[in-house]
C-alpha cells in the first residue's frame, strides 16, 4: 500500500484513493506510520495528507482505536469529548473545533514549552516502543500539568485587543483557536477525572439514567471541591457524549437542586442551557432565511428537526418559565420560525397552479369548471419547486405542534390533498380523452402528481393513480 501512494501524483488523487480503502485497511496504514514515526523514523510519506484523508474514515469506527499510542493522541484525550468536527459559526466554551489541535500542539511545542515538550515526546515515544507503561503514565501526567499549566498562564496575560493576542493569534491561524487552547488547558488541568468520565460511561448515552447522573454528580463534586474554575468542564465532556444533549439539564437540576430555569441560568450551568439555545437559535434563523426565497425547503428539513428536538427537548427537561430568560429566548424563537414556516406552507397554492396548471372550460366566469391544461409539456423546474414544498410539509409535518404552526400544517394539508385529488380526476378523464401531443403531456403530468402522492399520501395512492392512468389509455384501444 506504501508503494501504491508513493506513485500518487498530487493530493486529490492521494485523497481519492484513501476514500477507497475500507476502514480495516485506513487503521492498518494508520497505525504502520505512527509506529514508524514514534520510533523516529522517515516514512516518506506525506504524512499531513494521509491523516486528513483518512479521518473520515475514523470517525465512522466505534470503540477504541487500534494501534499505537501517539504524544499528540494521548494529549488530546482528557478533552476527547469536547471535539467537534464541523466548524461552528461562533466560539462556544467548552467546545473544541478538531482543526484546532494541530496549530496549538505547534504552539506548545514550538513557542510555550520548547525546551521541555520535544524532549518529553522523545521519551514518551521510546516508553511506548518499550511498553514501559508506569514510565508512559508518569510522563503523561507530566505532559498533561505542563501543558495546561503553560496555556492558561499564557493566555490569562493575552488581553483581547493586545498586540500579543494578536502575536499569539497570528502563530495559530485564528484568535478563536486562543480560544480552543483555553477549553484545552481546562480539561487538561483535571485529566485524570475526565479520563475517569470517559471509562464510567458509554458512548454515545443513549438516555442520561439517574445512575448515570449520579457518577456525573460525583466526579463534578470531586473536581469543585479543589478547583471549582473547572468543573463545568465535566458537564461538557457529559454533554459531548448524550445522544439527546438537552438531558444535560438533568445534571443542572441535580447539582442546583432546582426544577425551574430561573436560578439554574444565573449559575455556572447557565452555559449549558446557553448553547442549546444558541442551536436553537440559529435554526431559528436558518428557517427565517426562506423568507425571501432562496433556499430549497428541503435543505431546511433539518433545521426544523433541531429546532423542534432541542426546544422541546429542554421544556420537558427543566421547567422554564416565561418570565425568565430562557423562556422569552424560546418564546422568540417560535415566533420565528412560526412566521418562517407559516410564509412557506403559504406558497404551496402557487406552487401547486404553476406546477400543475389548471384552465377553465365554458362559459361560467371564474367559478367554472376547470381541467388539466395540456398545452404545454410539464415545467420541470416547477415540478421540482413544488415537489420540494411537499417534501418540507410531509417530513416536517410531526413538529407541526413545536414551531406552533399546526393550524398552517392542517390547512395545507388540505389544500393539498383536495388539489391533488381534483387534478387527478382530471387527468384521467384527458388521458381518456385526448391523443397524441396532449395525450404524451397528460401522461408526463400523471407521473409528476404521482411523486407527490407518493410523498403526500403514501406509495399506495401513488400506485393506484399510476394504474387508474394505465387503464385510461388502454380505454380507446
Amino acid at each position: 500500500m506504501s508503494n501504491e501512494i508513493e506513485n500518487i501524483k498530487n493530493a486529490g488523487e492521494l485523497e481519492a484513493f484513501l476514500a477507497t480503502l475500507p476502514s480495516g485497511a485506513a487503521l492498518k496504514l494508520l497505525a504502520g506510520i505512527e509506529r514508524q514515526l514514534v520510533r523516529g523514523q522517515d516514512t516518506g510519506l506525506p504524512i499531513s495528507l494521509i491523516r486528513r484523508g483518512i479521518r473520515p474514515l475514523l470517525r465512522e469506527i466505534k470503540g477504541a482505536r487500534p494501534g499505537l499510542p501517539t504524544p499528540l493522541r494521548l494529549f488530546c484525550q482528557p478533552f476527547e469529548d469536547l471535539l467537534v468536527n464541523e466548524e461552528e459559526p461562533e466560539k462556544k466554551s467548552g467546545v473544541l473545533e478538531r482543526r484546532s489541535i494541530f496549530p496549538i500542539w505547534a504552539w506548545l511545542t514550538e513557542d510555550l514549552l520548547p525546551d521541555l515538550l520535544p524532549d518529553l515526546c522523545e521519551r514518551m515515544a521510546g516508553y511506548i516502543i518499550k511498553q514501559d507503561h508506569e514510565a508512559l503514565n508518569a510522563a503523561v501526567e507530566v505532559m498533561y500539568e505542563s501543558c495546561s499549566t503553560a496555556l492558561l498562564s499564557t493566555i490569562k496575560d493575552l488581553e483581547k485587543g493586545s498586540a500579543a493576542r494578536a502575536s499569539s493569534a497570528a502563530s495559530l491561524g485564528q484568535d478563536r483557536f486562543i480560544e480552543d487552547a483555553k477549553d484545552m488547558g481546562h480539561a487538561l488541568s483535571i485529566a485524570n477525572q475526565m479520563l475517569e468520565l470517559q471509562t464510567s460511561l458509554p458512548n454515545p448515552i443513549n438516555t442520561f439514567s439517574a445512575a448515570q447522573v449520579r457518577e456525573c454528580r460525583a466526579v463534578y463534586d470531586d473536581v469543585y471541591e479543589t478547583t471549582p474554575e473547572h468543573a463545568i468542564y465535566i458537564a461538557y465532556a457529559t454533554m459531548g457524549r448524550l445522544k439527546h444533549p438537552w438531558e444535560i439539564l438533568r445534571l443542572a437540576k441535580d447539582i442546583a437542586n432546582q426544577h425551574d430555569d430561573v436560578l439554574i441560568s444565573k449559575t455556572d450551568f447557565a452555559v449549558l442551557g446557553d448553547r442549546l439555545l444558541l442551536q436553537v437559535e440559529q435554526a431559528a434563523q436558518n428557517i427565517a432565511d426562506i423568507r425571501p426565497g432562496p433556499r430549497n425547503p428541503i435543505a431546511l428539513e433539518e433545521d426544523v428537526y433541531q429546532f423542534a428536538a432541542i426546544s422541546k427537548g429542554m421544556t420537558a427537561e427543566m421547567d422554564i418559565l416565561r418570565i425568565s430568560e430562557w423562556g422569552m429566548r424560546l418564546m422568540e424563537a417560535r415566533q420565528i420560525v412560526s412566521t418562517a414556516v407559516e410564509d412557506l406552507l403559504g406558497r404551496l397554492p402557487t406552487h401547486l397552479s404553476a406546477a400543475l396548471p389548471l384552465q377553465r372550460i365554458g362559459a361560467f366566469g371564474r367559478s367554472g369548471p376547470r381541467r388539466p391544461d395540456l398545452s404545454t409539456p410539464p415545467k420541470s423546474d416547477k415540478i421540482d419547486r413544488l415537489l420540494a414544498s411537499i417534501m418540507f410539509l410531509a417530513h416536517t409535518e410531526p413538529f407541526a405542534e413545536a414551531v406552533c404552526s399546526k393550524n398552517a400544517y392542517a390547512e395545507s394539508r388540505a389544500e393539498l390533498e383536495e388539489y391533488l385529488l381534483h387534478y387527478e380526476e382530471g387527468l384521467i378523464e384527458e388521458i381518456r380523452l385526448s391523443e397524441g401531443e396532449a395525450r404524451a403531456h397528460a401522461m408526463d403530468l400523471l407521473e409528476a402528481t404521482a411523486e407527490m402522492e407518493e410523498v403526500a399520501m403514501g406509495a399506495s395512492a401513488a400506485e393506484m393513480l399510476r394504474r387508474r392512468g394505465r387503464v385510461a389509455a388502454q380505454a380507446d384501444a
